[in-house]
């Protein structure tokens, strides 16, 4: 197996080729007051946000990576909780 292109080949038999193009969605930004983990970035990887300590989490709490090679809904905020 290799990868040439962003697109990975697999040819077990010389004549049999299986091909498939590595969507990656790159690295997300952490938003200020908190973080964001996530293990990989391509098709299907899963980025989950939290916030720091006194920060309440304002907008999504998950995003995925997208066929599109784009990351679902947008950035979320660490507002101060009262």
């Amino acid at each position: 197996m290799r990868i040439r292109n962003g697109i990975m080949e697999n040819c077990m038999i010389a004549f049999l080729c299986f091909y498939h193009i590595v969507l990656d969605c790159g690295p997300l930004l952490a938003p200020e007051n908190g973080r964001v983990m996530l293990n990989t970035t391509t098709f299907l990887s899963v980025a989950s946000y939290s916030c720091n300590e006194r920060h309440v989490l304002v907008g999504n709490t998950v995003r995925i990576c997208l066929i599109t090679a784009q990351w679902s809904g947008s950035m979320p905020e660490c507002r101060l909780g009262t």
